[in-house]
């Protein structure tokens, strides 16, 4: 029988990737705010201590992995208390609920300062930005609260509907230059990727620990040349720029994913790798 898995903000970017990746192995259940019931999905705002009381009253899963939370930078450092509760906090009325679940808890490269990049799961965290602080909270509040919680901090996902890549190619199209930040780094990691990197956490049953889901460091000039190259458009479209004052955009956020891949044996893709899947994927629709 397969094993159930309840994926809480299943109807967001990263939960509608997950959702359609683990149902291929795995009994699928989502919970989120604006799910309808059906049986297989759940009503839930887990920032509501009775509303997590009675989804434990509904499914009894073997894994949760929470991709849920309040993700729009600008909004959390606009609004630091929902922040916290979403992002951080919540996690208590979790455990309350769930107490001897395995929870894979999805946090985020904003842990760390954004100065120097190749951050190892190691390295001690830094955050400056409040979305940042709170998802270090929530990292923190169940590393302390259960020994089968684990993090995967993530860098930006990409995958045919990410609004980097649409941007990109409807400059393209139009014939128009994308203007990128030749000076802002990151380690953005596709989202077949980060499914594949998931599904084998929950094989593996690894707890208590953070590990790193990261592509290639590159600035995102550099990420746009790719996509250039890899749909077949001239280099000469993508234009260089600086970040200047651009909010939340910091020098180098990129992630070092070397030891997790290593513990958990899964590969990474090159960035012409996955730019090609995705360009697949795009001529077959």
């Amino acid at each position: 029988m397969a094993k159930k898995i309840l994926l809480a903000g299943h109807t967001g970017y990263i939960g509608r990737q997950l959702s359609a990746f683990l149902q291929k192995e795995y009994e699928v259940h989502g919970a989120s705010r604006s799910a309808r019931e059906d049986g297989q999905n759940f009503t839930c705002d887990f920032t509501q201590e009775d509303d997590v009381k009675r989804l434990a009253q509904k499914v009894v899963p073997d894994h949760i992995i929470l991709a849920n939370g309040s993700k729009d930078i600008k909004y959390c450092q606009q609004h630091p208390n929902e922040a916290f509760l979403a992002n951080g906090n919540s996690l208590r009325y979790l455990f309350s609920a769930f107490p001897t679940t395995p929870v894979i808890y999805l946090s985020s490269d904003y842990v760390f300062a954004g100065l120097s990049g190749g951050y190892k799961e190691t390295d001690q965290p830094d955050p400056a930005t409040v979305y940042g602080e709170s998802k270090l909270l929530g990292e923190q509040i169940g590393l302390a609260s259960s020994d089968r919680f684990c993090v995967v901090r993530i860098s930006a996902l990409y995958s045919s509907q990410a609004a980097f890549l649409q941007y990109i190619l409807g400059c393209f199209k139009e014939g128009e230059a994308a203007d990128c930040f030749s000076d802002a780094f990151y380690s953005p990691v596709y989202c077949g990727d980060f499914c594949a990197f998931t599904a084998t956490l929950l094989e593996k049953g690894v707890a208590g620990r953070v590990f790193h889901c990261a592509g290639e460091r590159v600035s995102r000039y550099e990420f746009a040349q790719t996509v250039a190259k890899v749909f077949g458009y001239p280099k000469e479209l993508v234009l260089a720029s600086l970040r200047g004052t651009a909010p939340f955009i910091f020098p180098d956020l990129s992630l070092d994913d070397d030891w997790s891949r290593t513990v958990l044996g899964v590969k990474k893709s090159s960035l012409s790798e996955s730019l090609n899947a995705i360009k697949e994927e795009l001529a077959g629709l």
